[in-house]
């Protein structure tokens, strides 16, 4: 399903990557240092608990982190658009992937490996300041999908979701931008199953907050779908 609403779509959620950030010197240092990678969609690009390649950031595409449960069930941890980075955690501490990461369309990754990654932060203290500030804004994130899931219904999460498009924010959903979503993508994003989204759908079609055309969702009362939030 894609949500859309009158006018101009907002830009995609995401901080910019903290790389371009950087004095001209010392991005070029880092790219230097970057390997590149190429997924195609639905490619895996590493596994749980599989070994960290290092920082990674995204120059294009979409990219997923997920957690899977043991029934099969999927969560979807973060949408990583391009400048946004991923597997911050493992490659700072060395440890293995905390979650799977797979490409959703066809994209290109840029790693700074754990050793450049290392000597980097020993030898120059802007990029150690650049990454206590990214890992900062990454915080804010987890802390945001934690209250999603732990404090808000289901109706919430599903009404956050859909506000993506029209209010980029932390937390679930952050990431999607203006791509289609289907019914189970929003699942996987909220923490449910396809049948209850699909029932709190056809809740808010009813209680005019929404309209389904051919698979589109259309927001039209924005402002009542922020007051479930």
């Amino acid at each position: 399903m894609q949500v859309r609403r009158e006018g101009k779509l907002s830009r995609a959620t995401g901080q910019p990557s903290f790389l371009a950030e950087l004095p001209a010197d010392l991005q070029e240092r880092v790219h230097e240092a970057t390997e590149c990678r190429q997924l195609t969609a639905g490619e895996i690009f590493a596994l749980e608990e599989a070994p960290c390649p290092g920082l990674c950031v995204v120059e294009s595409g979409l990219v997923k982190v997920f957690k899977l449960s043991a029934d099969g069930r999927e969560q979807v941890l973060l949408l990583a658009r391009p400048g946004e980075s991923f597997a911050d955690a493992s490659a700072f501490t060395g440890q293995p992937m905390l979650a799977s990461v797979a490409a959703v369309e066809p994209s290109t990754i840029r790693i700074l490996p754990t050793a450049a990654l290392d000597r980097l932060l020993d030898e120059d203290p802007r990029f150690a300041r650049a990454v206590i500030r990214h890992l900062s804004v990454r915080l804010q994130h987890v802390v945001s999908l934690v209250e999603d899931l732990s404090f808000r219904h289901v109706q919430a999460r599903v009404a956050k979701v859909l506000l993506q498009s029209l209010r980029p924010q932390s937390g679930i959903g952050a990431g999607i931008g203006q791509r289609q979503l289907t019914q189970r993508e929003i699942a996987e994003m909220v923490g449910t199953a396809r049948e209850v989204v699909s029932r709190t759908l056809g809740a808010f079609t009813d209680q005019g907050l929404i309209r389904i055309d051919r698979g589109q969702i259309e927001l039209l009362d924005p402002a009542a779908l922020a007051a479930l939030l």
